[in-house]
């Protein structure tokens, strides 16, 4: 054998560098699965983490009733009312799309298992003003 077989032999081993479609498709497949696993896990630890500022939240404006029924005697007829003394403003619900004031508002009279006496916060108080607020997530269907 001599050079022209070396030189061939070479050629043929060049040619064979690439990837055939099955390999590529292969590692495709493989990269679909991590990103969407990745995309899973991303997703699943936002949530939590507007869900974890929700209830801080609620508890700021559940404080700031209290302490606003205990030092008047009344419930507030809103939540801005709060911004006056006990809240510096009334805090978006982190858990719904919408922005701006749009917490569920329940009555001193109302009972708060039932969604339908629910009322946004930005609509007409409810009687006797609010002495609850829940997030428009958890209206019970």
């Amino acid at each position: 054998m001599g050079e022209s077989g070396v030189l061939i032999n070479t050629m043929r081993f060049r040619a064979r560098r690439g990837f055939s479609l099955v390999e590529m498709l292969v590692v495709v497949t493989i990269l679909s699965l991590l990103v969407g696993g990745a995309y899973q896990v991303y997703n699943s630890s936002t949530r939590d983490a507007r869900y974890q500022s929700m209830r801080a939240h609620l508890s700021l404006l559940k404080t700031a009733i209290d302490q606003y029924n205990a030092k008047t005697g009344d419930f507030p007829t809103s939540l801005e009312v709060l911004t006056r003394s006990y809240i510096s403003r009334v805090p978006d619900d982190p858990t719904t799309e919408f922005v701006g004031n749009d917490w569920m508002v329940i009555g001193p009279n109302d009972d708060p298992s039932d969604g339908s006496l629910w009322r946004t916060a930005a609509s007409e108080s409810p009687d006797g003003g609010i002495a609850d607020v829940r997030s428009a997530s958890e209206v019970p269907r």
